[in-house]
């Protein structure tokens, strides 16, 4: 297998080479100057999403034929090519850069895709894997029927966990209602890892972290076998999703509110199996709303059946967003955008701040669609769910399906009006709650 001659390694991208190659000390040729401001900051929205793919890359689990593909695309891309020839077969492959300034996934499965095989048939999508560097082919086993573990978690046993999870909720919802507007709704961390998405993701309170420790303490009593993704993780046991049974929890969604006495906080509860969602809770204690779903059963908001509104029009929608306050000066540009072409376009924009009750207000029908880039999967599973089940719209911000891991959503009152929000919104990339998709419905 034959490498390029040249390679230009620029090491202040990719600080984790882990491996090594002679190279040559040939002086090549320098990629032409950007030609205008637009395009000055497109290469540098390019290289910010290479280097933090590179660090990511575990060159211990690629093979030697996977670091040569790894090389030599990042060879080309050094060079600002949108092509390179594969080292083992001499075909052209496209790079990570080519799919960058597309825009949107493809649907062909591409080994560089960069998001995330979104618009790629779900079949076909099933079938491929992410090796930390690009996505290959899964290796066919002829035992992995017998290998896969298939959990089965029948109707009743989901009302039993819901009237759990109920019992619970009325518990946590008192434990808020007693913390709020005292000493113990102060702030007392700041959350340095989420800083740059907004004050409003950046704060912690000791109510977070007891309503949490009291959900999934409770939970696991009742269920030790049962996985957990929790937002502060102080008893969480999980990070990545697994196909076992898995509690997805945000103890108080809207903890911003919360600092300021204001009433609009919920606890969500998301429930996952097979990686399919199947179970949601939303309770909004200080407003007495309890938003509830079990997969294939319906909707409902403190026992009754609920609907979305089925409003198409974006000129008759009230829509939601979240204002990104204290986000850094991308973030905030790009929900300015969205924010005035709202403004000029849609019936009305509200911005109530706990996205998991946002999400479960355009399932009820009180408002007809939300978006939003940068929350994570404790914050979307439930009310993802309750939207599903009351027969509105969930997808991915560019319109492919919905990924629980991918830190975005768009739900509407219906897929017309989804698609009409997905064309009308700007993008701003934020990193995975884990690299590979999960695609829950």
């Amino acid at each position: 297998m034959k490498l390029p001659s040249v390679i230009l390694i620029n090491r202040s991208y990719f600080p984790n080479l882990a491996f090594s190659y002679n190279y040559s000390t040939k002086v090549q040729k320098p990629p032409p100057p950007p030609q205008n401001e637009k395009q000055r900051k497109m290469r540098e929205e390019f290289w910010k999403r290479e280097a933090e793919l590179e660090s990511k890359v575990d060159y211990a689990k690629l093979s030697k034929e996977e670091k040569e593909i790894h090389l030599a695309h990042r060879t080309a891309v050094e060079d600002y090519h949108f092509t390179y020839d594969d080292p083992e077969t001499g075909l052209k492959v496209i790079t990570r850069l080519r799919h960058f300034l597309k825009g949107t996934c493809c649907g062909n499965a591409c080994r560089h895709c960069v998001y995330n095989h979104e618009n790629v048939d779900r079949e076909r999508r099933e079938k491929r894997t992410f090796n930390t560097a690009f996505w290959i082919d899964k290796e066919e086993d002829e035992d992995l029927e017998d290998k896969m573990t298939v959990y089965n978690v029948s109707s009743e046993e989901l009302e039993q966990m819901l009237e759990t999870v109920l019992h619970l909720t009325k518990e946590t919802g008192q434990i808020i209602a007693n913390a709020i507007g005292s000493d113990a709704n102060a702030e007392i961390d700041l959350k340095e890892h989420n800083k740059e998405d907004g004050n409003a993701s950046a704060i912690l309170t000791e109510t977070d972290m007891k309503v949490e420790k009291h959900l999934i303490n409770g939970l696991r009593s009742k269920y030790p076998d049962h996985q957990f993704i929790g937002e502060e993780s102080s008893e969480a046991n999980s990070s990545e999703l697994t196909d076992a049974p898995t509690w997805i929890i945000d103890p108080i969604d809207g903890t911003m509110n919360f600092v300021h006495s204001n009433p609009l906080v919920c606890t969500s509860i998301g429930l996952t199996v097979n990686q399919k969602l199947v179970l949601g809770v939303v309770h909004c204690p200080l407003i007495d709303k309890v938003y509830t779903a079990i997969k294939g059963q319906g909707a409902f908001c403190n026992g009754k059946k609920i609907k979305t509104s089925g409003v198409t029009d974006l000129s008759k929608a009230m829509l939601i967003m979240e204002l990104p306050v204290g986000a850094n000066k991308e973030k905030k540009a790009v929900g300015m955008k969205n924010l005035e072409y709202m403004l000029d376009n849609a019936h009305a924009v509200r911005s109530p701040g706990p996205a998991a009750m946002d999400i479960a207000w355009v399932g009820a029908g009180s408002a007809d669609g939300y978006f939003s880039q940068g929350i994570h999967s404790w914050d979307m599973a439930a009310g993802a769910l309750i939207v599903k089940e009351a027969g509105g719209a969930v997808t991915s911000t560019s319109g492919g399906d919905f990924d629980l891991m991918a830190r975005g959503l768009i739900v509407a009152s219906s897929d017309e009006l989804a698609t009409k929000i997905h064309q009308f919104i700007n993008i701003y990339q934020t990193p995975r709650d884990q690299p590979t998709p999960v695609i829950p419905f």
